[in-house]
């Protein structure tokens, strides 16, 4: 499963821009990376650890501004396409899966 964050957030005053950048490390933090300007992609073995994340972002959420988290499978992530200017690239691949004894 892949996690996917997205974000909106005013910038107007100095307080909105430090929650904007308070928020943005924190999901950084949480193993997250950048896709796009506002758009955060994260693996996650299984639903459940994605549920974990999801709990983790909503103890995070700014006060003002909107956060959408969508899951969608490994198989539906690789079907994205990714345009620079006329090019396309492909998704990144699936990360091997850690076993720890």
């Amino acid at each position: 499963m892949w996690t996917i964050v997205m974000f909106d957030m005013p910038v107007a005053t100095k307080q909105d821009r430090k929650n904007y950048a308070i928020f943005r490390k924190s999901i950084l933090e949480l193993g997250f990376e950048m896709h796009q300007f506002s758009v955060y992609t994260k693996f996650s073995p299984n639903g459940e650890r994605r549920e974990v994340l999801e709990q983790n972002i909503k103890t995070i959420l700014p006060p003002k501004g909107k956060v959408s988290i969508l899951a969608v499978t490994g198989n539906q992530y690789a079907k994205m396409k990714t345009f620079f200017g006329f090019s396309s690239t492909k998704p990144p691949e699936t990360p091997e899966q850690l076993m720890l004894f």
